[in-house]
């Protein structure tokens, strides 16, 4: 039968507050983290809407799209190029679809 050993710490290691101020400060702990929380998600979203691109550059980038000739699914939801788009669609399949099979 295999003996049981039983391992203690050491007396510096224990915490003899009451369990009231083990409570509280376990509270702090978890308010500070989630203020902490708080401050990162505030600096996340100020960086992500400069990030954000202006009217005029998603113009700009569509336009671009368009003027180089490929077929991009995002120009058939785009009010000014998905007339082009799905006029292209009405004749049957892209040729550039035909020839990739």
């Amino acid at each position: 039968m295999p003996v049981k050993v039983n391992e203690f710490s050491e007396v510096k290691d224990i915490d003899f507050n009451s369990p009231k101020v083990m409570r509280r400060k376990l509270d702090e702990k978890c308010r500070e983290h989630k203020e902490k929380e708080e401050q990162e998600q505030l600096k996340v979203t100020e960086v992500h809407s400069e990030l954000v691109p202006s009217d005029h550059e998603m113009a700009d980038l569509f336009s671009e799209i368009h003027k180089s000739g490929t077929e991009s699914s995002i120009l058939s939801v785009i009010p000014p190029y998905s007339r082009v788009h799905t006029q292209n669609l009405a004749g049957g399949f892209p040729q550039s679809f035909i020839r990739a099979i």
